[in-house]
């Protein structure tokens, strides 16, 4: 358990998704990036041409526990020198050290972390009407939202031996992927405005992944030794192979398994008597689908009405990890093979239901809106921020700002802020992380370098923003 707790904390100083990428994705220059929020957005977009040369975005989140005083800066540079409150000394602190603590209280716990790399891609508006899009993206996520309240540090610790607490099911699960997607957005005129349909169709290659699945309320005590009973477990949990024991000069970057995923948006326009729109509406599904994870891969179910012990000791001293899964294996039921059950698992990508919207309130100021609510796909799957979003951006060509305020999982707040200049895009939808010293539990930093290589003229007074054209009925 303990070092659960300490990969915990230690991740927090190597936080890696951009969440959601606010300030990058919900400007009409967005271009690209801003299909991954609604596959429709480019029926607004105001380039003609958008090229993405390179991207990058990390956010991470836990209300499990901080490091006291501290930003990312801090955390890195001293992330191997940590120690937990408790453990210090008369309650002595060294400014060349971090601390960890622990958040109280009977919610269960959630930790999430994602990464987003997207490599060369491009939106075309074809004509007034059509907008095709490619985009190649390079993903990481991990992701639990259920850790049991049972299961924080000080109370579990507390417990005096033999005392059985009762643990929650609980589900984790991570996946390193690339993508490579087309995307197609129709606008369908209106009376006073628009409708765009939009969809990508995303080819999944999975390079590694895993989950865990405590199925049911599983008894729990500590007994001495370092060591941990489980009374009739049933678990279940999978894993890919190729990087089981870890050598980073030699890692194997074959993919393991395969899957087809699709986004699906629609946005309706008012244009009222601007030049571009005066508001709009959106809805859109996420990362709908699932992956099969079928070579090197292992399934294994430990499900059992006997007493069980875990032996911390000998599973941390294990020569390597395929040790400790035979080791799992044969305190559960008998034989380091029993547990296996199959040779492939699937695991579903971060699905998700979101709305957006966006109100003009002068010709280059707007208030963006977003609801971003999870869709699990299927039993094992990567979960995704919960998110409610209000984000003000002032809006030009050649240049803008936004101010993120998000509420992440309806519990965290958060404020960012992120600034383009010409074709450089650099943003943290959680600046305080950055700037300023707190409990850090948090982060979120993302980057874009693009090019819009067509109408190139420097008109400053009408802001960048489109023509409206007027349109003409027969009666």
């Amino acid at each position: 358990m303990r070092y659960l707790i300490i990969f915990i904390f230690l991740t927090i100083t190597h936080l890696a998704h951009a969440q959601e990428q606010l300030g990058l994705r919900t400007d009409n220059y967005s271009g690209i990036h801003g299909t991954l929020l609604n596959p429709s957005s480019n029926i607004t977009n105001l380039s003609k041409l958008d090229i993405n040369l390179f991207s990058f975005g990390f956010f991470g989140s836990t209300n499990y526990g901080f490091i006291e005083n501290s930003n990312v800066s801090r955390a890195i540079r001293l992330r191997d020198n940590f120690i937990l409150r408790r453990d210090l000394e008369n309650n002595n602190t060294n400014p060349n050290r971090l601390v960890g603590e622990f958040y109280d209280g009977n919610k269960a716990k959630f930790l999430t972390m994602f990464a987003n790399g997207m490599g060369p891609s491009f939106m075309v508006r074809v004509n007034d009407k059509h907008s095709l899009g490619l985009f190649t993206n390079a993903r990481v996520g991990f992701s639990t939202h259920d850790i049991p309240a049972v299961l924080n540090y000080n109370v579990f610790f507390e417990t005096s031996f033999n005392d059985f607490l009762d643990i929650n099911p609980l589900k984790v699960s991570g996946m390193v992927w690339g993508e490579l997607g087309i995307n197609y957005a129709t606008k369908i005129e209106t009376y006073n405005g628009s409708i765009g349909i939009g969809a990508s169709l995303k080819f999944v290659n999975a390079f590694e992944a895993g989950y865990l699945n405590l199925k049911t309320t599983t008894p729990s005590a500590q007994i001495p030794g370092d060591s941990l009973l489980f009374q009739s477990p049933n678990v279940s949990y999978g894993i890919t192979t190729s990087n089981l024991e870890p050598d980073f000069e030699n890692i194997n970057t074959q993919g393991n398994g395969f899957g087809v995923a699709f986004d699906l948006g629609f946005t309706y326009v008012y244009e009222g008597n601007e030049d571009n729109y005066k508001w709009k509406i959106g809805a859109s599904l996420l990362d709908l689908g699932q992956i099969e994870l079928s070579r090197n891969a292992q399934e294994h179910t430990i499900r059992t009405d006997n007493l069980v012990e875990f032996p911390s000791a000998e599973f941390n001293n294990a020569a390597t990890n395929q040790d400790r899964i035979d080791l799992l294996s044969t305190q559960g039921l008998g034989t380091p093979d029993s547990s296996l059950t199959s040779s492939n698992f699937r695991l579903g990508l971060p699905g998700a239901f979101s709305l957006q919207g966006d109100y003009l309130f002068t010709p280059n100021l707007f208030i963006h809106a977003l609801l971003v609510q999870r869709i699990p796909m299927g039993e094992n799957s990567l979960r995704r921020n919960n998110l409610l979003a209000v984000t003000p951006r002032y809006q030009h060509k050649w240049y803008g700002g936004a101010l993120p305020i998000s509420l992440v999982n309806y519990q965290k707040l958060s404020i960012g802020a992120a600034f383009r200049l010409a074709f450089l895009t650099i943003g943290s939808d959680d600046i305080g992380s950055i700037i300023t010293k707190g409990n850090l539990d948090s982060t979120d930093f993302y980057i874009a370098l693009k090019i819009n290589p067509l109408d190139w003229g420097l008109n400053i007074g009408n802001g960048g923003r489109g023509k409206k054209g007027v349109k003409c009925y027969t009666f």
